[in-house]
């Protein structure tokens, strides 16, 4: 059965996108200010003001669990911009998929900022936790546009952090699976796609391939794999 045909797969996977803010900000009664400020950087107190009161509405009234979820992930969103007393945006993002651990894109964050912080370990932990969640070991287009992306950032990410640990072979897998999977169309759009929207215009913008040659390119240099590197340099001046 496919991650596309499996409706419990879907439901879980996906259970953040069943929550829209204007949703969660009507029943909150906190109207749309938060995610409003949140694309105002002087403002950010007063998005994460905002956040705090949806958590206490949240708890008050005994919502589901993943509502909070969403919430924290905000919260984190916020907090990367600007620091706010001791909470941390790891520690938001820690309490979203506490909340919702079927929320990869949170997973996703916590995985950023350990590899930003040189927790190499946990970010790869987190990375392949993403990866197998969100594949689930079925062919790449049948995973839905969504889980598609968090996959390819996940795929990156893993490439980068083995470049970093100077395990260049691995890190060349890793950007090749997700140069498989940028390419790859997912069959959602088989039956959403009409002449309105373009959605390949978007998956390119959403999932760059060049980016990924280069980093390959730098791989295979530092590795002295000259046939990789010429393979993947006469592929980019031809696609350019």
């Amino acid at each position: 059965m496919s991650a596309l045909s499996n409706k419990s797969f879907s439901h879980n996977r996906c259970a953040e996108a069943a929550l829209p803010f204007s949703a969660v900000a009507q029943r909150l009664q906190i109207g749309r200010e938060g995610i409003i400020y949140n694309f105002n950087a002087q403002n950010l107190l007063n998005s994460f003001l905002c956040y705090l009161t949806a958590e206490d509405e949240a708890k008050k009234d005994n919502l589901p669990t993943t509502l909070l979820g969403f919430i924290y992930y905000q919260m984190g969103k916020c907090l990367e911009k600007k620091k706010i007393g001791k909470f941390t945006a790891y520690d938001a993002y820690s309490k979203a998929y506490i909340a919702n651990p079927y929320m990869m894109r949170t997973l996703y964050k916590l995985a950023e900022i350990e590899y930003g912080e040189g927790e190499y370990e946990k970010a790869v932990k987190h990375s392949n936790e993403i990866i197998h969640v969100l594949l689930n070991g079925y062919p790449m287009n049948e995973a839905m546009p969504g889980q598609q992306l968090y996959a390819y950032k996940s795929l990156v990410l893993l490439g980068d952090i083995y470049h970093a640990e100077e395990r260049h072979e691995l890190a060349i897998k890793s950007y090749e699976r997700a140069l498989e999977l940028a390419k790859t169309r997912s069959l959602f759009y088989e039956v959403w796609d009409d002449a309105h929207i373009s959605f390949g215009s978007i998956q390119k913008m959403c999932m760059p391939i060049h980016p990924i040659y280069y980093k390959i390119i730098n791989c295979a240099a530092i590795c002295n794999d000259v046939n990789q590197r010429a393979k993947y340099y006469e592929i980019l001046q031809y696609e350019k």
